[in-house]
């Protein structure tokens, strides 16, 4: 259950979320944190910008399709067939939200996410999805997509690289708090981050990266905004995707 209050904090307002949030470890265990009065300092929102729309296409052609959401506080995305789960889940990642308890957060950004559909049949007509939600708010996008036969072979063995299935475009946070850079694959892969100068980031320190791939950057500065680096692979071939991270500095009064 979210809870969502307008207080008065400092003679200005700020959104305060009261929200349980749940990751899973595994199959059989998972642990339930609640974020006492995390502190959003503007309106929450969740907008998809780029979502889906009908159309038809030709089996035995690889179909990538793009969902793209402006967030804030982070967000998530799941996409579905026929209603069924294919894709993501709407688990949010916690580990930024632990470190920035009782701080002021911005967390805010663009997220997108592909699902691409290798060697299509007819069978694979139907209705996509996509959701997404920041915890407060869940939105989707649906359309239908029909496949019609090309009358082609399709070539592919189903033994490939992974492929970067949700990534952040961007994302804005308070300088001192810490961020993630989400980065996810279709399958287990072996997680390369790189930054700007092209420099390969370990975990240690303020960097870590998660087993999903996300990149945790903590107590953030001036000097880390910039673009980086992801960079997914395993024996079969390898996927990257690039992402920003702008640190600003926070209201001196809220």
């Amino acid at each position: 259950m979210n809870l969502l209050l307008l207080c008065l904090v400092a003679g200005s307002l700020a959104y305060v979320s009261t929200t349980t949030y749940s990751r899973y470890r595994n199959a059989s265990a998972h642990e339930s944190i609640v974020l006492n009065a995390q502190q959003l300092r503007e309106e929450p929102m969740l907008k998809i910008t780029r979502g889906l729309e009908p159309l038809k296409a030709l089996t035995e052609k690889k179909l990538v399709l793009t969902c793209d959401v402006l967030y804030r506080p982070a967000a998530t995305i799941m996409w579905t067939f026929n209603e069924l789960p294919i894709q993501g889940d709407l688990e949010i990642s916690m580990e930024d939200k632990i470190i920035n308890m009782d701080t002021p957060v911005y967390e805010a950004g663009n997220l997108r996410s592909t699902l691409t559909i290798e060697c299509p049949s007819t069978a694979d007509t139907g209705v996509y999805r996509c959701i997404t939600t920041n915890g407060i708010e869940t939105v989707s996008s649906a359309a239908w997509i029909e496949f019609v036969s090309s009358g082609d072979e399709c070539k592919s063995n189903g033994i490939s690289g992974p492929v970067i299935t949700q990534w952040s475009y961007s994302r804005f946070e308070y300088r001192g708090n810490a961020a993630i850079l989400v980065c996810r694959a279709d399958r287990p892969a072996e997680w390369i981050w790189k930054n700007a100068d092209n420099e390969t980031i370990e975990t240690g320190g303020r960097f870590e990266i998660l087993p999903n791939g996300d990149l945790l950057i903590q107590n953030i500065s001036w000097a880390d905004m910039g673009p980086y680096f992801c960079t997914a692979r395993n024996e079969f071939g390898e996927s990257g995707e690039v992402t920003f991270l702008y640190p600003f500095r926070a209201p001196r009064r809220f």
